[in-house]
């Protein structure tokens, strides 16, 4: 090989890289991805999906009261959703925290008792996001 040849080589290599890189940079850019330090440079903060305008219109669910046969309604369409066609709702009755539903088969033997709470979620996973609202309430007010 002579001298012009390497020379050329060594040029458009020098070109290839250099462009796939900014190509790549500009990808990543475009993608809305901030390097970590640049973020929090402009004050941004780190929040999941689940912040924003989304997260208030979920706590609004989680004040939201449903009366017993809008509970029935919500465990029916539940049922036909799963496409079991040999579950029915069994009962429905009021209780201190929220509403007991039982789940029986076409036959009328007990499958499932769940726990509901007011607005119809699992109890459990209620009370769950009701302590991590309180939780965060309480780092938000304290300096």
């Amino acid at each position: 090989m002579n001298r012009k040849t390497s020379i050329a080589f060594i040029a458009a290599g020098l070109i290839a890289s250099t462009s796939a890189l900014a190509w790549f940079d500009e990808a990543q850019n475009s993608e809305g991805h901030e390097h970590r330090s640049e973020h929090c440079m402009k004050g941004g903060k780190h929040h999941g999906n689940k912040m924003g305008k989304r997260g208030r219109a979920d706590h609004k669910m989680m004040e939201r009261e449903l009366s017993a046969d809008q509970i029935e309604t919500l465990t029916k369409a539940r049922l036909i959703r799963r496409g079991n066609e040999n579950l029915k709702l069994g009962t429905v009755t009021s209780t201190e925290n929220g509403y007991s539903v039982t789940i029986v088969t076409q036959d009328n033997s007990l499958v499932k008792e769940q726990q509901l709470a007011k607005n119809g979620m699992p109890l459990k996973k209620f009370e769950r996001l009701q302590r991590r609202i309180e939780a965060r309430k309480t780092r938000e007010n304290t300096p």
